[in-house]
């Protein structure tokens, strides 16, 4: 579908940077975390470039967002930004959170919270010469920890020093690098849609009337957990471990016997293999076995330990190669289990594809064939703040021992990836050693992997003949979830129809599936430009 832009006025005199200045200033504060050594706390914000240093009263900035006040100090900043933006920087100073004051403190303190808040502290600082991590941990530490909470204006004033000194080099760069960023995201969208467009107008749409994949098929479908004991050591909710149980919920059709094709399914971090339940009771309805796996290491279960504080890793780097080989583990035993157990006979090992959705989407690609890359993960310690949250997470990879570990399973003969990171962990020169059947979905406002650099570009780097992108307009990262979990999220990160994408996703799989392991070719209709313009809808 069309994305629809909307043009703004603004008033002439400043570049875009400067009009954006205040909302990313608010947003480097509070966007990319989410702890006192308090004694006094910041009464100004001192913002330097080069030689020029201009300051801001905190108290001014309180009343702004409190009561709408400007002072004479803030009106020579106001003035210079249209109402938009001056709208969005009191919505900025005014967001607010709800936190622990202890999950935050020990959050902070496991390796990916710091080198989170130490690319933070490159932009607000303590002093000139020092970065300022320590104090902005200690900001937000302390105003989780006051009746106030967490607002931005409660987390300046925090801060353990008298002024909080910004690098206005630094967030200039950024903001120009928001606005080329936003730019380019919809010169590109607006380009698939192009070309979709013409694509679906020159093509002759040829769909079996008794076909609709959107539609569940006609098998009743039956529930199974299959738990293995793994001799392995692992981050797991309990610590580390050397052995422990790995659970598969099967998903299969209750009456069907003959040899039935297997799709494995691989949640994202945080997540569980509930996530991917409608998708896997849709193929298994007609006529897959669907596997889906709980990622012990990375689920809702250890993600949420962490936050506890009861893990010293909210997330271990061998993840990225433990979750890899879940997949080997589980079909290597059900080779096994098929050798002797008439029952699990009925999977037909040799029509084996994978889904994954985000942390999951990076590892079916790695099953697929995409090494871990070691020359973009050495890029990770000179990183600077960035507007793709998911770097940090690709980068916890570059704190392993080794890398070189062959993920790939010859066995997995076809791909979807559905919001996956891939641009660190992976790269160009990885994901050009994809050459099965691929499926990216992607969603124009994904912004915890945003579309460009985690699906678009690693789309055209595929080294696969048979490939497809699929982008929803205007989809996020939790466009497939189901409502509840969509209404959990901020407002910033929420789909506007999760029950739309999940639909879509349904029906591109189905269709994928059918196409690219059973060679059903009545169902490669269903993976042109045509049929993704016929089902969409405006919303």
């Amino acid at each position: 579908m069309q994305p629809q832009s909307k043009k703004r006025g603004r008033r002439k005199g400043f570049p875009v940077w400067v009009r954006h200045f205040f909302v990313v200033f608010g947003f480097a504060v509070c966007a990319e975390t989410l702890v006192p050594e308090s004694a006094c706390g910041a009464e100004r914000i001192i913002v330097s470039l080069s030689l020029l240093e201009v300051s801001l009263d905190i108290e001014s900035l309180e009343k702004f967002a409190q009561e709408g006040e400007v002072s004479q100090e803030l009106d020579f900043y106001l003035r210079r930004l249209d109402e938009d933006a001056i709208a969005q920087f009191r919505s900025a100073l005014q967001w607010r959170a709800s936190a622990s004051h202890v999950s935050l403190y020990r959050l902070f303190h496991t390796p990916m919270g710091e080198a989170t808040l130490k690319r933070l502290g490159r932009v607000v600082r303590a002093s000139p010469e020092r970065n300022g991590w320590i104090s902005i941990r200690a900001a937000i530490v302390g105003a989780a920890d006051t009746p106030e909470g967490l607002t931005l204006t409660n987390v300046l004033r925090q801060f353990p020093t008298r002024e909080i000194r910004i690098e206005a080099g630094a967030i200039t760069r950024f903001a120009r690098e928001l606005n080329a960023l936003f730019a380019y995201r919809d010169a590109a969208v607006q380009a698939i849609a192009e070309a979709a467009e013409t694509d679906a107008a020159t093509a002759s749409l040829n769909l079996g009337a008794a076909i609709d994949p959107r539609e569940p098929g006609d098998y009743a479908v039956e529930k199974q957990v299959l738990s293995l004991q793994i001799r392995q050591v692992r981050q797991t909710p309990l610590g580390l471990v050397d052995s422990y149980d790995f659970n598969i919920d099967f998903y299969l059709p209750a009456t069907e016997k003959r040899p039935l094709p297997l799709v494995i399914m691989s949640h994202g971090f945080g997540s569980d293999p509930k996530h991917f339940e409608p998708f896997a009771r849709h193929l298994a309805s007609r006529g897959y076995a669907v596997a889906v796996p709980d990622h012990i290491g990375s689920d809702k279960n250890y993600q949420q330990a962490a936050l506890r504080g009861e893990l010293s890793n909210a997330v271990s780097p061998i993840e990225f190669i433990n979750r890899p080989l879940d997949i080997r583990y589980l079909l290597d035993e059900l080779e096994a289990l098929a050798a002797q157990d008439p029952f699990w006979q009925r999977l037909n090992l040799e029509q084996v594809g994978i889904m994954g959705h985000s942390f999951g989407g990076y590892t079916a690609l790695a099953v697929a064939g995409a090494p871990l890359n070691d020359l973009r993960l050495d890029t990770c310690a000179a990183m600077n703040l960035t507007l793709n949250p998911s770097v940090i997470l690709q980068c916890r990879a570059d704190y392993l021992p080794t890398r070189n570990v062959t993920l790939r399973d010859p066995r997995i003969q076809a791909v979807i990836a559905v919001n996956p990171i891939t641009s660190t962990a992976l790269g160009p020169e990885s994901m050009e050693q994809i050459e099965i059947r691929a499926m990216m979905i992607s969603g124009s406002n994904d912004r915890l992997a945003p579309a460009i650099e985690e699906q678009i570009h690693p789309f055209i780097w595929l080294g696969s003949e048979n490939k497809y992108l699929a982008l929803m307009v205007p989809g996020t990262h939790s466009s497939m979830s189901s409502d509840v979990i969509n209404a959990q999220m901020p407002a910033l990160l929420r789909s506007p129809r999760p029950d739309l994408g999940r639909y879509y996703i349904k029906a591109l799989s189905l269709a994928f599936f059918e196409t690219h392991l059973q060679q059903q070719t009545e169902f490669k209709p269903y993976l042109s430009s045509a049929y993704a313009e016929a089902i969409s809808e405006d919303e």
